[in-house]
């Protein structure tokens, strides 16, 4: 994922493009993951997966309150962050 960030920096786009871009692509790895899962119902106990209007509603409201390239950048960031829970829930240490 860091090198997609990396390309996607380099192509000079805006920082709202490659936060999309990068939450798509987490939730395109999160569904395929899934899908690929044994235990359907350990599948669909998984947390939802929330589209990029989803993050940019929960970063730009209370309690975070961001704007711009700090929005964008926190989006970005949760792109590249594991879920604690879930590495948990199936023993992955990070």
């Amino acid at each position: 994922m860091t090198r997609v960030l990396s390309r996607l920096e380099n192509q000079g786009l805006p920082r709202e493009a490659i936060a999309e871009r990068m939450s798509d692509l987490r939730n395109v790895l999160k569904m395929r993951t899934r899908n690929f899962m044994a235990d359907r119902a350990l599948a669909d106990s998984l947390p939802p997966v929330r589209p990029f209007e989803f993050y940019l509603q929960k970063y730009s409201t209370p309690p975070h309150n961001l704007t711009g390239d700090a929005l964008y950048n926190r989006i970005i960031e949760g792109s590249l962050t594991p879920n604690p829970g879930v590495n948990a829930q199936f023993g992955i240490k990070h």
